[in-house]
């Protein structure tokens, strides 16, 4: 029999093989743990896509490919079908990554937000309801009866148009920006909110506004149409009331560019536009103004600035 102390060669082989089974054991359950860690949980963005050659309501679950309505950040398609359907959107509020159009689409209520929309075919009415934080990359916007805008960017080569008699209104601190073509047409009001003085229209592409009203929808004169840099405003027989009209880096009127107006408003413009003012000094008569501010510039020696 081996001594206490000094354990035969086979007690200690044996029990260095049960404190190496242990340690096996060990890792191996540690191992277990680390393939048992529940992992973040994410939610993958999708591209949803028009299923309802009918047309319908864009909130009915049917109506959509996969059954289910589209969801934040989710790019939208609304595909070429067989027919003329119509898709409508007019409650709730939603914030896609991207819409493309190729069918008639109308937003008649609610609030739709669109990163990019691309207006491919079809047509896009808006006859009610919010379009906000949104970019029209291509293709065209009417608003047929009421329309209210948050942030909205019209792309160069696209277009706003706002039909005969129908009204735009522009939220507070809210920005249109034009840098395609805009068509304000024969009665329409276009209605600035004025909480403070964030709210503009900035004019870079082409404004055309005939027979209108641009006001601002409180008595604030916070609110501003600015014409900057190679942008170019056509107003004819256009009211302009408590909105500040500013002509502005550069921007210029051509001559009979603007016809028959009413500025019951300051407008600031540079002193190269003085002339263009009125059909006295060679531009087109205007009905009324209330204050012309000239931009600082340097005036050309021997020019007349007189109305």
């Amino acid at each position: 029999m081996a001594h206490p102390k000094c354990p035969s060669l086979f007690h200690a082989l044996l029990n260095l093989r049960k404190t190496a089974r242990g340690q096996r054991l060990k890792k191996l359950s540690y191992r277990r743990l680390f393939c048992l860690e529940r992992l973040e949980e994410r939610s993958l963005l999708a591209t949803v896509i028009w299923g309802n050659a009918a047309g319908g309501n864009w909130n009915l679950n049917t109506n959509w490919i996969g059954g289910a309505v589209p969801a934040a950040g989710d790019d939208v398609i609304i595909p070429d079908m067989v027919g003329t359907p119509t898709i409508t959107y007019n409650a709730g509020t939603i914030a896609v990554k991207s819409l493309t159009i190729n069918e008639a689409f109308v937003l008649a209520g609610g609030t739709l937000s669109a990163t990019t929309i691309s207006q491919l075919a079809g047509s896009f009415t808006i006859a009610g309801g919010t379009l906000n934080s949104s970019t029209l990359a291509a293709g065209k916007v009417t608003v047929t009866v009421g329309a209210t805008f948050g942030d909205f960017t019209i792309a160069t080569g696209a277009v706003l148009d706002v039909s005969s008699s129908a009204t735009a209104y522009l939220n507070a601190a809210k920005k249109l920006k034009i840098q395609g073509t805009a068509n304000f047409r024969t009665n329409s009001v276009i209605s600035l909110d004025a909480v403070n003085n964030g709210t503009a229209i900035i004019v870079e592409g082409v404004l055309n506004a005939t027979g209108t009203t641009i006001a601002e929808a409180r008595s604030n004169w916070a609110t501003r149409l600015q014409v900057t840099g190679s942008g170019i405003l056509n107003a004819t027989n256009t009211t302009f009331t408590k909105t500040l009209v500013e002509l502005i880096n550069g921007a210029t009127l051509t001559s009979g560019s603007w016809v028959g107006n009413r500025f019951d408003t300051a407008i600031y413009v540079p002193w190269q536009t003085i002339p263009y003012l009125s059909a006295a000094n060679g531009g087109a008569d205007n009905v009324r103004f209330k204050d012309i501010n000239i931009l600082a510039g340097t005036v050309t020696s021997g020019t007349t600035l007189n109305l």
